[in-house]
């Protein structure tokens, strides 16, 4: 794998992007370091952080997240394999969607202010 440094093309790409290699947001700005593996497919942008820290921490972090791939695909299976009982329509949600207009509480602390009174939460039985 290989990082290139070239000149942002686009202005529009300038601003908040997500590092290919560590997935940490950062800033895009007039140029750009792209991961380019050694079958030339690209990854994408890569964090001034990362390229810092070297060769090293860039494949420590490759295999931190082939790691955690493989463990979310393996949750996912089992997931998969539970199957659904009978879920709602998407008529059935669209309905509810106009029902309710709005959600229930304007923030988290509302939310959990609510909550520690007794009312609704998340997945309640009677919502």
């Amino acid at each position: 794998m290989r990082i290139v440094l070239e000149r942002t093309l686009i202005a529009g790409d300038v601003g908040e992007q997500r590092c290919a290699i560590c997935q940490r947001k950062f800033w895009l700005g007039a140029a750009t370091a792209f991961a380019i593996s050694d079958t030339d497919m690209l990854l994408g942008e890569t964090c001034p952080s990362c390229i810092e820290r070297g060769a090293e921490h860039m494949e420590d972090e490759l295999q931190s997240r082939a790691r955690w791939s493989r463990w979310v695909a393996d949750a996912d299976e089992d997931l998969a394999d539970e199957g659904f009982d009978d879920p709602p329509s998407v008529e059935e949600y669209f309905l509810l969607e106009k029902i309710y207009g709005t959600a229930l509480y304007r923030d988290c602390a509302e939310a959990e202010a609510a909550q520690r009174r007794g009312g609704p939460g998340l997945l309640d039985e009677d919502d």
